[in-house]
């Protein structure tokens, strides 16, 4: 779950709960290879969002995480196919090989930066970014999708960055990687 301004995200686990306190919250899980989302409307919220303003020297300094151009490219290919969609709903996270081919990468590549902002996202205290037994690297991936659209490091914006697509839908197959 995320506030709309990506004030707050909670990874709840099954059947777990959550006071719901922000006019707009968005929900996101996943099944499989598949990532939903809705989102809920509250009319009379208990809490109103405060905007953050800059510090003097330009930055905010309350959860800023800087990505480099190839962790921002890495995390919008992960997210195409859920950014692309107007309707919103639902998405498919490619593979790790399928993101590989679409940015042009060899796979050891892509697996070494993957590996390394999800330890970096995790340093911060990220949950859910590392494997181990029954924790798939597809978990990985989806989580790292969930986090940085739920706290708005990556939007439609980021599309830009990609290389042209062969075709209208990059992510057709849905095969494990």
């Amino acid at each position: 779950m995320t506030s709309n301004q990506g004030e707050l995200q909670a990874w709840l686990s099954p059947m777990g709960q959550l006071p719901l306190v922000f006019p707009l919250v968005g929900v996101w899980f996943t099944a499989g290879e598949t990532t939903y989302e809705f989102e809920i409307n509250i009319t009379e919220s208990p809490w109103e969002s405060v905007t953050l303003e800059a510090n003097a020297g330009g930055a905010l300094t309350i959860g800023a995480i800087t990505l480099t151009a190839d962790q921002r490219i890495l995390v919008t290919v992960l997210a195409e196919d859920i950014l692309r969609r107007q309707n919103r709903g639902s998405g498919v996270i490619p593979t790790s090989a399928q993101a590989a081919q679409r940015l042009g990468w060899p796979v050891t590549k892509f697996n070494r930066k993957l590996d390394y902002l999800c330890s970096k996202l995790a340093d911060t205290g990220v949950r859910g970014l590392h494997g181990g037994p029954g924790r798939l690297a597809t978990s990985r991936r989806a989580r790292l999708v969930e986090y940085c659209l739920g706290i708005q490091i990556i939007t439609t914006d980021d599309l830009v960055l990609l290389p042209p697509s062969p075709s209208p839908n990059p992510i057709t197959n849905s095969e494990e990687g």
